[in-house]
């Protein structure tokens, strides 16, 4: 599942000791999974219950995702809330929504680009092609952090001709982005 995250504000509050276990707005108690791999988000996608019993059981992994039941990598089925935004909900039984199948979506007419969660740059909207990272709260800057790697790859059309933005190299690049919130 990857690298699962911490909240060193909610382990202070509890008194210790280290644990991955955070409380989230439902007030359960969860552990949730960051830095995946393998075309999944390095974001914070997955989550199970904080029980022995829960993390040993594939069926109480829950999924942060648009994607609707019967959604797979090769058909991603997107569900729409009443204001047409894509329905971003903790499911079961969904796959995490990967780099690939939002870019199917938005091949597909299912998703528009200004609707993609994958991180650009900020300057030029070009997409980055994440791997593996981490997610943990930063007490000092009272947001969550992730620090994530970009594949190696081609410079993107879009950066080539802008001066004074970093340019990607073929070894790879570390990216920092932050949230208030978790997902």
């Amino acid at each position: 599942c990857g690298q699962a995250v911490t909240n060193s504000a909610q382990m202070k509050a509890r008194g210790g000791p280290w644990s991955n276990v955070i409380r989230m707005e439902d007030e359960k108690d969860w552990i949730v999974f960051g830095g995946q791999t393998r075309g999944v988000w390095p974001m914070s996608v997955t989550r199970v219950p904080a029980t022995v019993a829960a993390f040993q059981d594939a069926d109480q992994y829950e999924s942060f995702t648009p994607l609707l039941a019967g959604s797979t990598p090769e058909a991603p089925k997107l569900g729409r809330d009443a204001n047409g935004a894509p329905d971003w909900q903790w499911r079961r039984g969904v796959p995490p929504l990967t780099q690939s199948m939002e870019h199917a979506l938005v091949q597909q007419g299912q998703l528009h680009p200004s609707e993609r969660r994958t991180l650009v740059y900020a300057d030029s909207g070009a997409e980055l092609t994440l791997a593996g990272g981490s997610v943990h709260w930063n007490e000092f800057k009272q947001k969550y952090i992730a620090i994530v790697g970009a594949t190696p790859g081609p410079v993107p059309n879009a950066l080539r001709s802008m001066a004074g933005v970093p340019k990607p190299s073929f070894d790879g690049e570390i990216y920092y982005a932050e949230s208030d919130s978790l997902t």
